[in-house]
Protein backbone atom coordinates (compact mmCIF):
# COMPACT_ATOMS: atom_id res chain seq x y z
CA UNK A 1 0.00 0.00 0.00
CA UNK A 2 2.78 2.42 0.91
CA UNK A 3 5.35 1.22 -1.58
CA UNK A 4 4.84 4.27 -3.75
CA UNK A 5 3.97 7.57 -2.14
CA UNK A 6 2.76 9.80 -4.93
CA UNK A 7 0.25 12.60 -4.77
CA UNK A 8 -2.10 10.81 -7.15
CA UNK A 9 -2.20 7.26 -5.81
CA UNK A 10 -1.12 7.38 -2.16
CA UNK A 11 -3.63 7.27 0.66
CA UNK A 12 -3.03 7.70 4.37
CA UNK A 13 -5.00 6.42 7.30
CA UNK A 14 -6.12 9.53 9.20
CA UNK A 15 -7.54 10.01 12.66
CA UNK A 16 -11.30 10.32 12.21
CA UNK A 17 -12.26 11.22 15.79
CA UNK A 18 -10.84 14.18 17.78
CA UNK A 19 -8.73 13.54 20.87
CA UNK A 20 -10.07 13.75 24.39
CA UNK A 21 -10.51 17.33 25.53
CA UNK A 22 -10.97 18.71 22.00
CA UNK A 23 -13.65 21.49 22.00
CA UNK A 24 -16.95 20.10 20.72
CA UNK A 25 -17.87 23.22 18.76
CA UNK A 26 -14.49 23.38 16.96
CA UNK A 27 -14.12 21.73 13.55
CA UNK A 28 -12.21 18.47 13.52
CA UNK A 29 -10.99 18.25 9.93
CA UNK A 30 -10.46 14.51 9.93
CA UNK A 31 -14.16 14.01 10.58
CA UNK A 32 -14.92 14.90 6.96
CA UNK A 33 -13.71 11.49 5.80
CA UNK A 34 -15.61 8.57 7.42
CA UNK A 35 -13.50 6.19 5.32
CA UNK A 36 -10.54 7.21 7.48
CA UNK A 37 -8.38 7.52 4.36
CA UNK A 38 -7.24 10.63 2.58
CA UNK A 39 -5.32 11.18 -0.63
CA UNK A 40 -2.13 13.20 -0.71
CA UNK A 41 -3.27 14.80 -3.96
CA UNK A 42 -5.49 17.38 -2.30
CA UNK A 43 -4.55 17.42 1.35
CA UNK A 44 -1.85 18.37 3.75
CA UNK A 45 -1.28 15.51 6.14
CA UNK A 46 0.63 15.84 9.38
CA UNK A 47 2.20 13.04 11.35
CA UNK A 48 0.46 12.96 14.70
CA UNK A 49 2.35 14.12 17.76
CA UNK A 50 1.22 14.18 21.37
CA UNK A 51 -0.12 17.71 21.16
CA UNK A 52 -0.61 18.47 17.45
CA UNK A 53 -4.25 17.23 17.24
CA UNK A 54 -5.23 19.57 20.07
CA UNK A 55 -3.51 22.66 18.64
CA UNK A 56 -4.06 22.21 14.89
CA UNK A 57 -6.92 19.75 14.41
CA UNK A 58 -9.22 22.25 12.72
CA UNK A 59 -6.70 22.96 9.95
CA UNK A 60 -5.07 19.68 8.91
CA UNK A 61 -5.64 15.94 8.77
CA UNK A 62 -3.94 13.87 11.44
CA UNK A 63 -2.33 10.61 10.42
CA UNK A 64 -3.40 7.77 12.69
CA UNK A 65 -0.87 6.83 15.31
CA UNK A 66 -0.89 3.20 14.17
CA UNK A 67 0.55 4.15 10.78
CA UNK A 68 4.27 3.54 10.36
CA UNK A 69 6.43 5.43 7.89
CA UNK A 70 9.90 4.96 6.57
CA UNK A 71 12.27 7.92 6.34
CA UNK A 72 11.68 8.03 2.58
CA UNK A 73 7.93 8.11 3.02
CA UNK A 74 8.11 10.86 5.63
CA UNK A 75 9.99 13.08 3.21
CA UNK A 76 6.95 13.07 0.93
CA UNK A 77 4.69 14.42 3.65
CA UNK A 78 4.36 18.17 3.68
CA UNK A 79 4.94 18.59 7.40
CA UNK A 80 7.67 21.21 7.79
CA UNK A 81 7.83 23.12 11.05
CA UNK A 82 7.13 26.41 9.28
CA UNK A 83 3.99 24.98 7.69
CA UNK A 84 2.93 23.40 10.95
CA UNK A 85 3.30 26.81 12.62
CA UNK A 86 0.90 28.38 10.13
CA UNK A 87 -1.67 25.70 10.90
CA UNK A 88 -1.19 26.09 14.64
CA UNK A 89 -1.71 29.86 14.42
CA UNK A 90 -4.79 29.47 12.23
CA UNK A 91 -6.21 26.99 14.74
CA UNK A 92 -5.35 29.32 17.63
CA UNK A 93 -7.33 32.11 15.92
CA UNK A 94 -10.40 29.89 16.04
CA UNK A 95 -9.81 29.17 19.71
CA UNK A 96 -9.32 32.87 20.54
CA UNK A 97 -12.48 33.85 18.67
CA UNK A 98 -14.58 31.37 20.68
CA UNK A 99 -12.65 30.98 23.94
CA UNK A 100 -15.72 31.75 26.05
CA UNK A 101 -17.34 28.59 24.73
CA UNK A 102 -14.51 26.33 25.95
CA UNK A 103 -14.26 24.95 29.46
CA UNK A 104 -11.58 26.57 31.58
CA UNK A 105 -9.50 23.39 31.85
CA UNK A 106 -9.78 22.70 28.13
CA UNK A 107 -8.83 26.27 27.24
CA UNK A 108 -5.79 26.29 29.51
CA UNK A 109 -4.65 22.97 28.03
CA UNK A 110 -4.82 24.37 24.48
CA UNK A 111 -3.11 27.61 25.53
CA UNK A 112 -0.25 25.81 27.27
CA UNK A 113 0.34 23.33 24.44
CA UNK A 114 0.17 26.11 21.83
CA UNK A 115 2.61 28.32 23.73
CA UNK A 116 4.95 25.37 24.21
CA UNK A 117 4.95 24.62 20.48
CA UNK A 118 5.46 28.27 19.52
CA UNK A 119 8.28 28.70 22.04
CA UNK A 120 10.09 25.62 20.76
CA UNK A 121 9.82 26.90 17.18
CA UNK A 122 10.16 30.67 17.61
CA UNK A 123 12.38 31.06 14.57
CA UNK A 124 9.83 29.38 12.28
CA UNK A 125 6.83 31.33 13.64
CA UNK A 126 7.45 34.65 11.91
CA UNK A 127 3.74 35.07 11.22
CA UNK A 128 3.23 35.70 14.91
CA UNK A 129 4.94 39.09 14.48
CA UNK A 130 1.98 40.21 12.35
CA UNK A 131 -0.68 38.14 14.10
CA UNK A 132 -3.80 40.32 14.16
CA UNK A 133 -5.54 38.59 17.05
CA UNK A 134 -4.82 39.31 20.72
CA UNK A 135 -3.04 36.09 21.69
CA UNK A 136 -1.59 36.54 25.17
CA UNK A 137 -3.72 35.10 27.95
CA UNK A 138 -3.86 37.25 31.10
CA UNK A 139 -6.13 35.08 33.22
CA UNK A 140 -9.56 36.02 31.90
CA UNK A 141 -9.06 37.17 28.29
CA UNK A 142 -6.60 37.50 25.43
CA UNK A 143 -4.78 40.80 24.82
CA UNK A 144 -2.22 42.15 22.36
CA UNK A 145 1.51 42.08 23.26
CA UNK A 146 1.54 45.89 23.37
CA UNK A 147 -0.73 45.74 26.42
CA UNK A 148 1.46 43.36 28.41
CA UNK A 149 4.75 43.27 30.30
CA UNK A 150 6.41 40.37 32.06
CA UNK A 151 6.13 42.38 35.26
CA UNK A 152 5.27 45.89 36.31
CA UNK A 153 7.87 48.57 36.98
CA UNK A 154 8.80 48.17 40.64
CA UNK A 155 8.53 51.93 41.14
CA UNK A 156 4.98 52.03 39.83
CA UNK A 157 2.40 50.85 42.34
CA UNK A 158 -0.96 51.27 40.66
CA UNK A 159 -3.03 48.67 38.85
CA UNK A 160 -3.64 49.42 35.16
CA UNK A 161 -6.39 46.92 34.40
CA UNK A 162 -8.17 46.98 31.91
CA UNK A 163 -5.61 48.89 29.85
CA UNK A 164 -2.40 47.07 30.71
CA UNK A 165 -1.51 43.68 32.23
CA UNK A 166 1.36 41.54 33.45
CA UNK A 167 1.95 37.92 32.52
CA UNK A 168 0.28 35.52 35.01
CA UNK A 169 2.74 33.58 37.16
CA UNK A 170 1.64 30.23 35.74
CA UNK A 171 2.61 31.34 32.22
CA UNK A 172 6.03 32.66 33.17
CA UNK A 173 7.55 29.42 31.87
CA UNK A 174 6.96 30.82 28.37
CA UNK A 175 9.04 33.92 29.02
CA UNK A 176 11.30 33.15 26.05
CA UNK A 177 8.28 33.16 23.71
CA UNK A 178 6.85 36.43 25.03
CA UNK A 179 10.17 38.26 24.99
CA UNK A 180 10.89 37.03 21.45
CA UNK A 181 7.63 38.54 20.22
CA UNK A 182 7.91 41.95 21.81
CA UNK A 183 6.68 41.71 25.40
CA UNK A 184 9.02 43.86 27.56
CA UNK A 185 10.48 42.70 30.84
CA UNK A 186 8.91 45.64 32.66
CA UNK A 187 6.12 48.07 31.85
CA UNK A 188 7.62 50.76 29.63
CA UNK A 189 6.99 54.51 29.56
CA UNK A 190 5.52 54.10 26.08
CA UNK A 191 2.98 51.64 27.44
CA UNK A 192 2.04 54.03 30.25
CA UNK A 193 1.53 56.85 27.76
CA UNK A 194 -0.59 54.49 25.64
CA UNK A 195 -2.85 53.90 28.66
CA UNK A 196 -3.73 57.60 28.82
CA UNK A 197 -4.55 57.56 25.10
CA UNK A 198 -6.74 54.48 25.60
CA UNK A 199 -8.60 56.17 28.45
CA UNK A 200 -9.22 59.20 26.27
CA UNK A 201 -10.58 56.98 23.51
CA UNK A 202 -12.76 54.90 25.81
CA UNK A 203 -13.00 55.20 29.57
CA UNK A 204 -13.93 51.83 31.07
CA UNK A 205 -13.57 52.97 34.69
CA UNK A 206 -15.33 55.30 37.06
CA UNK A 207 -14.14 58.82 36.28
CA UNK A 208 -12.56 59.27 39.71
CA UNK A 209 -10.66 55.98 39.33
CA UNK A 210 -9.54 56.87 35.81
CA UNK A 211 -8.33 60.28 37.03
CA UNK A 212 -6.34 58.64 39.84
CA UNK A 213 -4.75 56.27 37.30
CA UNK A 214 -3.77 59.12 34.96
CA UNK A 215 -2.30 61.21 37.79
CA UNK A 216 -0.20 58.24 38.98
CA UNK A 217 1.06 57.71 35.44
CA UNK A 218 1.99 61.37 34.94
CA UNK A 219 3.67 61.55 38.36
CA UNK A 220 5.68 58.42 37.56
CA UNK A 221 6.74 59.65 34.12
CA UNK A 222 7.99 62.93 35.57
CA UNK A 223 9.37 61.51 38.81
CA UNK A 224 12.93 62.34 37.86
CA UNK A 225 12.14 65.47 35.89
CA UNK A 226 12.59 65.70 32.15
CA UNK A 227 15.41 63.16 32.25
CA UNK A 228 12.80 60.43 32.74
CA UNK A 229 11.04 61.33 29.52
CA UNK A 230 12.84 59.83 26.53
CA UNK A 231 9.76 59.81 24.34
CA UNK A 232 10.23 62.07 21.32
CA UNK A 233 7.18 62.84 19.21
CA UNK A 234 4.83 61.29 21.75
CA UNK A 235 1.45 62.87 22.45
CA UNK A 236 0.63 63.21 26.14
CA UNK A 237 -3.02 63.42 27.11
CA UNK A 238 -3.68 65.22 30.37
CA UNK A 239 -6.88 65.93 32.35
CA UNK A 240 -8.23 69.48 32.27
CA UNK A 241 -10.57 71.45 34.51
CA UNK A 242 -14.03 70.27 33.53
CA UNK A 243 -17.28 69.08 35.05
CA UNK A 244 -16.49 65.57 33.81
CA UNK A 245 -13.28 63.74 33.00
CA UNK A 246 -11.79 65.20 29.85
CA UNK A 247 -8.34 64.58 28.39
CA UNK A 248 -6.61 66.87 25.93
CA UNK A 249 -3.29 67.05 24.12
CA UNK A 250 -0.75 68.60 26.49
CA UNK A 251 0.32 71.00 23.71
CA UNK A 252 -3.13 72.62 23.82
CA UNK A 253 -3.30 72.93 27.61
CA UNK A 254 -2.03 75.60 30.02
CA UNK A 255 -1.34 75.57 33.75
CA UNK A 256 -1.46 78.12 36.56
CA UNK A 257 -0.82 78.02 40.29
CA UNK A 258 -3.36 80.82 40.81
CA UNK A 259 -6.59 79.05 41.76
CA UNK A 260 -8.90 82.02 41.19
CA UNK A 261 -7.33 82.96 37.89
CA UNK A 262 -7.36 79.34 36.71
CA UNK A 263 -11.10 79.02 37.28
CA UNK A 264 -11.84 82.43 35.83
CA UNK A 265 -9.76 81.88 32.73
CA UNK A 266 -11.58 78.67 31.82
CA UNK A 267 -13.45 81.19 29.68
CA UNK A 268 -11.84 84.58 29.29
CA UNK A 269 -13.61 87.91 28.93
CA UNK A 270 -12.86 87.91 25.20
CA UNK A 271 -14.60 84.57 24.70
CA UNK A 272 -11.35 82.67 24.10
CA UNK A 273 -11.49 79.30 25.84
CA UNK A 274 -8.40 78.16 27.73
CA UNK A 275 -7.99 74.49 28.55
CA UNK A 276 -6.43 74.62 31.99
CA UNK A 277 -4.80 71.50 33.39
CA UNK A 278 -6.59 69.80 36.26
CA UNK A 279 -5.82 71.25 39.68
CA UNK A 280 -4.54 67.87 40.94
CA UNK A 281 -1.67 68.01 38.45
CA UNK A 282 1.23 69.85 40.07
CA UNK A 283 3.05 72.68 38.33
CA UNK A 284 6.26 70.58 38.42
CA UNK A 285 4.58 67.82 36.46
CA UNK A 286 3.13 70.37 34.04
CA UNK A 287 6.56 71.90 33.45
CA UNK A 288 8.13 68.49 32.79
CA UNK A 289 5.45 67.88 30.18
CA UNK A 290 6.29 71.26 28.60
CA UNK A 291 2.81 72.63 29.28
CA UNK A 292 2.72 76.39 28.81
CA UNK A 293 1.97 78.73 31.75
CA UNK A 294 -1.38 80.46 31.52
CA UNK A 295 0.37 83.84 31.66
CA UNK A 296 1.95 83.23 28.23
CA UNK A 297 -1.45 82.79 26.60
CA UNK A 298 -3.35 85.75 28.12
CA UNK A 299 -3.83 88.83 25.95
CA UNK A 300 -5.22 92.16 27.12
CA UNK A 301 -4.32 91.59 30.78
CA UNK A 302 -5.41 95.07 31.80
CA UNK A 303 -8.92 94.47 30.47
CA UNK A 304 -9.09 91.08 32.15
CA UNK A 305 -8.04 92.26 35.57
CA UNK A 306 -10.28 95.32 35.29
CA UNK A 307 -13.19 92.98 34.71
CA UNK A 308 -12.42 90.82 37.72
CA UNK A 309 -11.93 93.84 40.04
CA UNK A 310 -14.42 96.40 41.47
CA UNK A 311 -16.73 97.77 38.74
CA UNK A 312 -18.72 100.59 40.35
CA UNK A 313 -17.21 103.95 41.38
CA UNK A 314 -15.94 104.19 44.95
CA UNK A 315 -18.64 106.70 46.00
CA UNK A 316 -21.37 104.37 44.78
CA UNK A 317 -19.79 101.46 46.61
CA UNK A 318 -19.54 103.44 49.88
CA UNK A 319 -23.16 104.56 49.57
CA UNK A 320 -24.24 100.95 49.09
CA UNK A 321 -22.24 99.88 52.15
CA UNK A 322 -23.87 102.57 54.32
CA UNK A 323 -27.27 101.65 52.97
CA UNK A 324 -26.74 98.00 53.80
Amino acid sequence: FFNTLTAEYSFLHIQYSPPEGYPKWLLWKGGKYPSHFISLSNSVVLVKSDIMPLIAGSQVYMVRKECAFSAEELENLNCSTALNSKHVLAHFKEVIDHYKEISNDGLLSIINHTYKFLMEHCCECNDLHTFSHPWIWVGNKFVHPQMVAMKQDRQFHYGLDPYHYTIPNELYIYEKLFLHFGVPLETTDQQLVAVTADIKEKCELEESEALDMIICILNHLTKHGERKLHLPDVTFYVPIESQSLKLENSKDVVYSDNVCLRKFMAKSMTGTEYMVIHSRISSNVAKCLHIAPLSTRISGKECIFRNISQHEPLTVRLRNIVHD
